[in-house]
């Protein structure tokens, strides 16, 4: 499964997006795909926990040391430097 997603957060208010495609012009006008939109529902939790989980598992390349770390480990030289 590719899953693709977006949550737009706007005040109080959150939408969540779901799709088979991708988000460019053509796939969003020419194509034929699936697309959930749903406003302030209970399915946005697991979907943010999902993001969450990757975000803190992804590499953050630093263009100037050419080293790849975890986000956990660019929080604590942040906090080191800061």
């Amino acid at each position: 499964m590719h899953n693709k997603f977006l949550t737009i957060r706007q005040g109080g208010e959150s939408t969540l997006h779901t799709a088979s495609h991708n988000l460019p012009y053509r796939a969003l006008r020419h194509h034929e795909e699936n697309l959930l939109s749903l406003r302030n529902h209970l399915l946005s939790t697991p979907f943010q926990r999902r993001f969450d989980s990757h975000h803190r598992e992804s590499l953050r390349h630093n263009p100037q040391t050419g080293v790849a770390a975890t986000s956990d480990e660019t929080d604590a030289e942040g906090a080191d430097r800061g």
